[in-house]
């Protein structure tokens, strides 16, 4: 065991770096988790666009189109002038205008094309769903009018149908969905804080124990070498699984019950098959006698790589289909499929053989990367 003390001994002596890794990196996972949970409920809500409405007709159709866009937009009123309302628009005091002219009604009623006059930001949603508002109650009052209603009561009847709203229910076929959702967003960002927290703090304390002095005092022991090599890989197992179980209880003080149920069982073993990735990407840099300096920059380069690439910071729903044919050669990408399945996000849905894969498929990476580090070190010391 003098072996194992040692390495905590360094271990002890770079705490508080390593907490420091721990509390940063964990407050912004927090942190983002967060946002990007608000930012997806959000998604889920009316966007309500404040319009101006400039009524040169003063019709019964004109004003029933206003009011009907009263109920749908904030209406706010501005100068009818070409400089206000360019003002307006820059400032974001509006998104839209909408400019009924004179005639608007006749025409309308004669079937002949008179269209209404509109400002709005280029190809914005808001623009789009205004445009959308007035093309459904033209549409509505003009079915109306063609089976022979009169225009004042075709207006009210196109308002009144167009209050019948349908209810949409959004069906996830996962268990406990709303707490999944909320598990997502966690559980996304932990590749990257494995992989910066994990190898900043054991390739260091790695390559100290593998240094020439240290191992050479070692060696002058009794100890054997696949001892050594025993207690080295136990103390690297026990520090990855306390980074795990910080991050386990962070979950459990945010999600709580919802960290134990099937699903979210099914997060933490994915999480912890990352875990055994993350150590086997320390071990493999372990293999090379780096300054601490240059590991920070690979681990950077690693993390933020595979947080890109692989979907940890941009969702996989907007990468291309190129860079994520590239991601699947990336364990991080497999972690990210898997916890979208299990949360119903990027539009996966959840199924038992591929998430299995995903596991399978992370499991496959570790075991090579071990590999290829005990490789390094079997020629180390040939």
């Amino acid at each position: 065991m003098q072996v194992f003390k040692a390495f905590w001994k360094i271990a002890l002596k770079r705490i508080s770096s390593i907490i420091i890794y721990i509390v940063i990196y964990a407050m912004i996972t927090v942190i983002i988790s967060s946002s990007a949970k608000d930012e997806g409920q959000k998604s889920f809500k009316d966007s309500v666009t404040t319009i101006s409405i400039t009524d040169h007709d003063d019709s019964v159709l004109s004003r029933g189109l206003k009011q009907y866009l009263e109920s749908k937009c904030t209406v706010t009123e501005i100068a009818d002038d070409k400089e206000a309302m360019q003002d307006s628009l820059f400032y974001r005091n509006v998104d839209y205008i909408l400019m009924i002219p004179a005639g608007f009604e006749d025409s309308f009623l004669d079937n002949k094309e008179m269209k209404l006059e509109n400002v709005k930001i280029p190809d914005s949603k808001t623009g789009q769903y205004t445009d959308s508002y007035i093309d459904r109650y033209l549409s509505t009052v003009n079915m109306y009018t063609a089976g022979g209603m009169e225009i004042d009561k075709a207006a009210d009847a196109a308002a009144e149908a167009l209050t019948n709203e349908t209810s949409v229910t959004i069906y996830n076929s996962s268990d406990n969905s709303s707490d999944n959702n909320d598990l997502v967003y966690y559980f996304q960002y932990l590749p990257y804080i494995f992989l910066m927290v994990i190898v900043c703090g054991l390739c260091p304390i790695i390559i100290m124990m593998n240094s020439r002095e240290i191992k050479n005092r070692t060696m002058c022991s009794s100890i054997s070498s696949a001892s050594r090599n025993s207690q080295i890989a136990s103390g690297s197992i026990l520090y990855s699984l306390i980074v795990w179980l910080v991050l386990m209880i962070l979950a459990f003080a945010v999600y709580k019950e919802a960290l134990f149920t099937k699903t979210g069982l099914l997060f933490i073993l994915n999480s912890i098959i990352f875990l055994v990735v993350s150590a086997s990407v320390a071990l493999l840099i372990s293999s090379f006698e780096l300054s601490n300096m240059a590991v920070t920059g690979i681990a950077n380069v690693i993390g933020l790589g595979m947080s890109f690439i692989c979907g940890i910071f941009v969702p996989q729903t907007y990468l291309g289909s190129s860079l994520l044919d590239a991601a699947k050669f990336l364990p991080a990408y497999w972690y990210i499929k898997a916890s979208n399945m299990l949360g119903g996000a990027c539009g996966e849905v959840y199924d038992a053989n591929e998430f299995t894969i995903c596991i399978i498929i992370q499991v496959l990476f570790a075991a090579a990367l071990f590999a290829v580090s005990f490789v390094l070190s079997r020629r180390k010391k040939a």
